[in-house]
């Protein structure tokens, strides 16, 4: 009969971190979720979150031992991408990158327009845009008659005459 022998072998870099998800996404704020490495090859002492966009350079966000964190300091309207590496005493590995677009604030300052008769059937409204607003900001004047309202129109401009 052999003799049993027991060892326990060296930490290696953990390996086979995936890219982390994102569960809350808003114009101020990123979610961002990940999961343990694949294979952790010892015992994961921490992760470090990074953030870039095509104008910066990578960030370090967070480090720590959590599974997930808010990023804060980030802007409307704007294209990020995040990479988690995981870290054990042995060293460390990285995700790829994932990208996510934060939402656009909706617009602020928004006035009554003021309509001005042309006709007997014919309105013309005219109104200021939003004191602040992301890109790509559209209008809809929406008519209100007895039997319901219906959208008479959307577009870019500040005005706009509706014939009833």
């Amino acid at each position: 009969e052999s003799l049993q022998l027991q060892f326990v072998t060296a930490e290696g870099i953990p390996d086979g971190q995936e890219i982390p998800n994102f569960v809350n996404v808003t114009a101020n704020s990123v979610t961002v979720i990940w999961r343990q490495p694949l294979r952790p090859n010892g015992v994961i002492l921490g992760y470090s979150l990074f953030r870039r966009t095509a104008e910066e350079d990578p960030k370090e966000v967070f480090r720590g031992r959590s599974l997930q964190f808010v990023d804060m300091n980030v802007k409307p309207d704007t294209a990020y991408e995040y990479q988690i590496s995981v870290y054990n005493r042995n060293g460390n590995s990285a995700s790829s990158w994932a990208a996510i677009t934060t939402s656009l604030l909706p617009p602020n300052g928004v006035q009554t327009p003021k309509c001005f008769a042309i006709s007997g059937q014919s309105v013309t409204c005219a109104w200021n845009p939003p004191t602040s607003f992301g890109v790509g900001v559209t209008y809809s004047l929406k008519l209100m008659e007895s039997g319901g309202s219906k959208i008479v129109f959307n577009g870019t401009k500040v005005t706009a005459t509706v014939v009833s």
